[in-house]
Parts: structure tokens; sequence; C-alpha cells
């Protein structure tokens, strides 16, 4: 049985809003209140920068660009300007991958031109680590988030982007040291630990994680000058248990994985990730009706996923139903993209169900997606060795699977 199926749910992590740096915009803009007795200057910059604005809420990053410049060349100390120059080339640059260095320099300039004029702008320095670390350049970003930190600002947010950016230099002691002093001082919601649990596991540090994992709350109650509780339960506390599950399929713990999945699909019935996990153990137990079952449910919520057409596949084998496993393996094929490994596993269920020609069409295909990974190519090799020479003998060919919409066969 496989059991990679175990998710790891990536977690944005907190960036300064649009609001945020609108509001900073005005402070900057210092304007009368009186219209009649604004200077057309005046006019000009504050027309332009609100172009700018909705040029960027619409994506527009050309027309923001030009609108932010035209702000720049009359009021060239507009902080706001500066700092949404520098995300919109940013933004520009991961969009342009032949202008990626010029532009992430330019933007770089531009916001710490932006913190030089508002050093204590809590928005401008994180936004100057955000296109730092974008840029590679981890020392410069450590040195803004620990400048935000120093600010007062985020306290959770900072201090996880500060320990990815230590791991990212290398600094694995120090981002564990800085996480658990960190969670200590009362800062944590369950992000510090669920990446403290992660940093752990990394190191093969196997119980420590576990029990940093286990201490993630579900609902965590609000404190300091965070006035309403987060959401309940938090999605650092799903993704604290999701490790937790995969951790226990690793090392065996099978009864413990079951639980926490069930417990996971409780709490959120539309993750068909976890509904997988739970057929896979059900399958590697013998459970083949369970197993079936579960992975439908999973393919009741989500019908594109390639590793769950294979588990149907492979059940509906195991259990002899030819047609039902065929459309299903159908269904595979078409969803398979560039994984040379699925390509592998599908091989390994058409030998099951007596379609060589199917199978060696699979591993042909995994040959190619594989031509630069020498181990993974090996096998292939073996595998289309075992086959019977092209028309050996004739293989009967599942007939063409429904559209997406139709229903599996019962």
């Amino acid at each position: 049985m496989q059991t990679t199926g175990v998710r790891r749910v990536g977690r944005l992590l907190g960036r300064p809003g649009w609001a945020v740096l609108a509001a900073l915009a005005w402070g900057g803009l210092a304007c009368d209140e009186s219209p009649p007795t604004m200077e057309p200057e005046s006019w000009e910059v504050e027309s332009s920068y609100q172009r700018a604005n909705a040029a960027l809420g619409e994506g527009k990053l050309g027309v923001a660009e030009k609108e932010l410049r035209k702000v720049l060349d009359l009021d060239g100390k507009h902080v706001a300007a500066h700092t949404k120059l520098g995300r919109t080339l940013a933004a520009r640059a991961a969009q342009e991958p032949a202008l990626r260095a010029t532009l992430l320099a330019e933007a770089l300039r531009e916001l710490e031109r932006a913190a030089e004029l508002e050093p204590q702008g809590q928005v401008v320095w994180a936004e100057l680590a955000r296109v730092a670390q974008q840029a590679g350049q981890h020392a410069r970003a450590q040195t803004a988030l620990e400048k935000v930190v120093a600010l007062g600002g985020p306290v959770e947010e900072t201090l996880r982007e500060l320990g990815q950016v230590r791991v990212a230099m290398g600094q694995h002691a120090a981002a564990e040291a800085g996480l658990r002093q960190a969670v200590a001082q009362g800062h944590d919601y369950g992000g510090l630990s669920l990446d403290l649990g992660r940093l752990l596991l990394g190191q093969g540090k196997a119980d420590e994680a576990r029990k940093v994992l286990e201490g993630v709350e579900a609902c965590p109650k609000a404190k300091g000058d965070l006035k309403r509780p987060p959401a309940c339960p938090t999605g650092e506390y799903y993704e604290a248990q999701d490790e937790l599950g995969g951790l226990a399929v690793r090392q065996g713990r099978l009864a413990d994985a079951r639980a926490i999945y069930l417990r996971l699909v409780e709490m959120f019935p539309e993750d068909y990730m976890a509904w997988e996990v739970l057929a896979a153990l059900d399958e590697r137990e013998g459970k083949l009706v369970e197993a079936e079952a579960r992975y439908r449910q999973s393919l009741e919520v989500d019908r594109l996923h390639t590793s769950v057409w294979l588990g149907l596949g492979r059940v509906l084998v195991a259990q002899g139903r030819r047609e039902e496993a065929g459309y299903a393996l159908r269904k595979a094929d078409a969803y398979l993209a560039k994984s040379p490994e699925q390509a592998l596993e599908l091989a390994d269920e058409l030998v099951k169900l007596g379609d060589l020609a199917w199978a060696r069409a699979s591993l042909e295909r995994a040959r190619i997606l594989a031509e630069d990974r020498p181990e993974l190519l090996a096998r292939i090799e073996q595998k289309l060795a075992g086959l019977p020479p092209p028309g050996a003998a004739p293989a009967p060919q599942p007939a063409p699977a429904p559209d997406a919409g139709q229903q599996v066969p019962p």
C-alpha cells in the first residue's frame, strides 16, 4: 500500500494587506482637508496614487507601475508609493522570469528607500523582508524581520517567517531555539509549534516533534493584544494533526493514524485526502469493501486526483470487478500528468487486469518522464523487460471512461 497520500498543507503566512498600505499612503499625503485650497500638484499626486490602487486591485501591474512612478516624480518622499512600487515590481518578477533579477533588485531599492523615509514603518519592513526572501537574500530578510519584531509588529507571523529564513540559511539550531523561546513566551496560537514540530521532524527528532505537535490546540483562547480568539478549529491544528497522522503511518502505528484521520474527516468532511488515507489504511488491512467506500467518498469530494482513482482501481481489481476497475484506471490514466511513479503503479494494476498493451504504454511514458532519474529508470526498464513483446498476445482494452461528470458504476 502506498501511504504517501498524507497531505502537507502549505500555510500562507500573514502579509500586510492592501488596506494597511492604503492607510499608510493617506498619511503620506498629509494634505489640507479643504479640497478647494489643495495645490494642483497635490491633486495630481492623489489622482495618480488612487489610479495605481485601482489598477493593483484589478491586477494591472503595468498601469499601477506607471501611475506610481508619476507619484514619485512629483513627490519623491511618498512612502506608500515607494512601498507599492516595490511590491508591484516584485509581482512582475514572479510573472516575467527573464526580467526577474532586474525587477527584484529595483523592488528592493524602492523598499529600502521607503524604510529610510519611515524607519518605524512595520509595513515597509515586512514588505522588504518578503521581497528579500523572494530574491533569495535571506540575511537581508532576517534583518528586516528582526526590525518588525523590534517595532512590535505581528508577533506570531513574524517569528514564523524569521524561523523559516533561519532554516533557509542553514541556521537550524538558531531556528529551533527561536521557535522554542517564542512558544515559551506565550506568542503561539499554534503556528509556532507547528513550525517547530516540522523542524524537529526534519531533524529526525520524531518523539520530540510528536510531543510538540500534540500540544497544538484546536481552539486557542485570545491572549495579549488579540481581542478575538482565532477560528475554531484553527488551520494550524489541522496541519499538526495531519503531521501526526503521517508520522503514525511511517512508524507503523496504524490504529493511531486511523483515529487521527477519523477525527479529521469528522471536522473537515470535505478533505478528500483524509478520506484517501483512511481508504488506504483499510486496503492495507484487507478491508476491500470499506476501502472502496472511502475511495469513493474521496472522489465525491474531488474527482481529479490520480492517486484516488488508482486506489479505487486497485481494490476493484482485487475484488475481480474488471469492468469497474478498467473505468477507474482509465480515469487515473487521464489525470496522470507528469508522475513516472504513478505511471509505474498504474502499469502494475494494468498487468493484474490483463491489459499488457496498456501497461506497456504506461511504462513507456514513465520512461520518458524519468529519463534524468537513473534508479527509477532502471525499475521501469526491468518491468518493461518482464512484459511479453508487443503483438505476442491480444489483450482486452477497457471501454473508454465516461465524461468526468458521470458517476462511477456501483
